[in-house]
């Protein structure tokens, strides 16, 4: 737990006698404890003794009143759905006891019992969870089946209690002195407030940002806790008993404190200062507050008397959170970004790491109100970054982040994590299809001529489709005229949703490259590209966004052009036995960041050396990475240039190779 800065606020102010107007509920015993009011504010809800009085606070008329099982209730809380009333207190056995009350009917709905009294209750801004406080011990429960999943012991009473928007954040605290804030995320205490005495009252700011106690240390103690490493905390002086009553007004603009000193005080909170403070004409304790949902009108109670105290306060304009926070003009969902995994382009993502760690962003620009990841509610930080391991089966893990703004309006992001073994899978040949795409490009528009690209280009083809398992019905081939910039694209990406898990997929350029480096890109130039015009070319980092969208077994991608170079990763990789088994991502160029030869004779030195070496193999398999090895040999001795072959940058590689399989041979 950090420590916090304290900064006493010593005030001068005008001290006002008002008695307000009166609400009877007509209760033979005077004493009401404890109100709270409907999400929509017009209706207000009262507990004296062990009834529950329901008014209207539009008209000033009492609706209804309901006894309860609770004998003496302590705390009175509504569902943010307000649906469900909750009381509890003590029972006529001297136990703790609360029960839920349907909204309408007031008809019970299920009793909860303790060993001793229910000192406090808090319920999270989004209804999913209930924090009860009683014998040294506070239970969490999901609020809607009402089962309880965790539980905090303490060595002290805790009467301050309440939990933030997504119950991820406790407040708790009482003749301990401290008020402690806690992560129930990850059950680790992270902060604490220090008071002169017990703590009463506590209350989290809507805006997450804010935090109130109080108590019988006659301050109250403002908290910025929008930083929980490094919390400030302002005290404001101004009353002269013990505070029981204490909340936010609805756009946290001011502070409404209530003591046994019979006032009741306004505090600004960006000025930390008193606003206004009233002393009731009758005697008694101030035991709660509550402002009506047009925020125009200020509702008291005391243990003294069986009236409620109703006062004006239209003066101090305040705004009503269904207007700060709800705009129902709002149909933008919040927007998720994954970062871990990269790049989620693909519905199927595979590892090998168990637990996988699942990260990013989300953001709403009204403000989100929950997130989860398969239906199990995260933390997110204020900047709205999240990280959750998830733990993995061998196989397909579906994960589903879902994010909803105060709006209600909900986004979902869907893949699935595929974590297999690191030996990897046998891979059945049978089941796969070869795709080749081929592009040659001699007569370009703007560009020099080149004089052997074409024939390259078709040479490749021939051999490919005569010796190796690849067929003219999986074969696009582009030449000259035909390789502009979107017939080039659009070939590429339909692989996308051609390819399948178990396909193989060639690629072969022939042509003029680029480097901007300035951009330090490097690009494909079409045919129809006009000079100087990079915005017409085919940037490397496309090329290879496209590649890592294409769901196939292995790629293999062959660049006979200018400064290829850029497509590849930077790191070596030594050989792996049973390399068909992985998925691989592989490219082989014909040159570094430099310019290559084009050749004078049939083939430039990059092609001759590749067709050279697939019509002379004899083996049944040839992996890539001896087409590599003896291209890169053959081309350092016939040209000034050297050809580089390795995994490409970030596109899926997970150890393969792609493997040339002749036709002759028949397994």
């Amino acid at each position: 737990m950090k420590k916090i800065s304290v900064i006493t606020i010593f005030i001068f102010s005008f001290l006002v006698s008002f008695g307000g107007s009166d609400l009877d509920i007509k209760s033979r015993k005077a004493g009401i404890k404890k109100i709270c009011t409907s999400k929509y504010g017009d209706t207000l809800y009262v507990a004296v003794r062990n009834k529950v009085f329901i008014w209207h606070l539009a008209t000033g008329s009492m609706l209804r009143s309901v006894k309860t099982d609770v004998m003496e209730i302590s705390s009175i809380v509504i569902s943010p759905e307000d649906n469900t009333l909750i009381v509890a207190g003590l029972s006529a056995w001297g136990k703790g006891k609360l029960e839920y009350l349907n909204r309408k009917s007031l008809e019970s709905k299920n009793i909860i019992t303790f060993r001793k009294k229910v000192l406090a209750l808090a319920i999270s801004g989004d209804g999913k969870k209930l924090a009860v406080s009683a014998d040294h011990k506070i239970e969490l429960y999901n609020f809607m089946d009402k089962t309880p999943y965790d539980s905090i012991v303490t060595d002290f009473h805790s009467l301050a209690l309440d939990l933030n928007r997504n119950g991820n954040l406790l407040a708790y605290g009482g003749s301990n002195k401290r008020l402690i804030l806690r992560n129930l995320m990850t059950n680790t205490d992270v902060a604490s407030v220090g008071h002169g005495d017990w703590v009463r009252k506590a209350e989290i700011g809507y805006s997450e940002k804010l935090l109130i106690s109080a108590g019988d240390d006659e301050d109250v103690h403002l908290t910025d806790i929008s930083n929980l490493e490094d919390i400030s905390s302002s005290i404001l002086t101004g009353h002269k008993d013990r505070i029981y009553a204490l909340m936010f007004s609805p756009d946290e603009q001011y502070i409404i404190s209530g003591s046994s000193d019979r006032s009741y005080i306004i505090w600004d909170v960006d000025q930390k200062t008193l606003l206004e403070k009233h002393k009731l004409k009758r005697r008694g304790t101030v035991t709660d507050v509550a402002v009506a949902v047009d925020c125009k009108q200020l509702v008291t109670t005391s243990l003294a008397s069986r009236k409620m105290k109703v006062f004006e306060i239209s003066h101090l304009n305040i705004i009503p959170r269904n207007t700060i926070f709800r705009d129902d003009e709002d149909k933008e969902p919040p927007q998720i970004y994954v970062s871990s995994p990269e790049r989620v382009v693909r519905q199927r993502i595979v590892t090998y790491d168990d637990p996988f760690p699942v990260k990013g962003t989300v953001v709403d620009e009204s403000g989100l109100r929950n997130l989860t990841l398969n239906g199990v509610e995260i933390s997110v930080r204020e900047n709205g970054y999240f990280a959750q391991f998830v733990p993995l089966a061998y196989g397909d893990n579906p994960i589903v982040i879902e994010a909803e703004d105060i709006n209600g309006n909900i986004s979902v992001k869907r893949f699935t994590l595929v974590r297999k073994s690191t030996r990897g899978e046998i891979f059945d040949t049978s089941e796969a299809t070869n795709y080749l795409l081929i592009v040659g490009i001699n007569k370009y528009n703007h560009w020099p001529e080149l004089s052997n690209a074409v024939n390259d280009a078709k040479s490749v083809e021939e051999v490919l489709l005569r010796k190796y398992k690849f067929d003219v019905a999986e074969t696009t081939i582009l030449i000259d005229e035909k390789a502009t910039r979107n017939s080039i694209y659009n070939a590429m990406r339909n692989y996308i949703e051609l390819v399948g898990p178990n396909d193989n997929l060639l690629i072969y350029y022939a042509g003029h490259g680029y480097f901007d480096e300035l951009l330090n890109e490097g690009y494909w130039v079409p045919v129809d590209a006009s000079l100087g015009q990079e915005a017409e070319y085919l940037p490397n980092t496309t090329i290879l966004k496209i590649i890592g969208s294409i769901n196939s077994k292995h790629t293999f991608l062959v660049a006979d052009a200018c400064f290829s170079g850029s497509l590849f990763a930077e790191r070596a990789r030594g050989y792996a036995e049973n390399v068909e088994r992985y998925k691989s991502r592989w490219g082989l160029a014909s040159g570094r960041l430099e310019e290559v030869a084009d050749g004078s004779g049939k083939h430039s030195p990059f092609a001759s050396s590749f067709i050279e070496c697939l019509e002379n193999n004899d083996k049944e398999d040839l992996p890539a990475s001896e087409v590599v090895q003896y291209v890169k040999n053959n081309v350092s001795e016939m040209a000034r240039q050297t050809p580089r072959g390795s995994p490409l940058k970030n596109v899926g590689d997970e150890g393969g190779e792609f493997v040339f399989k002749k036709k002759d041979v028949v397994k």
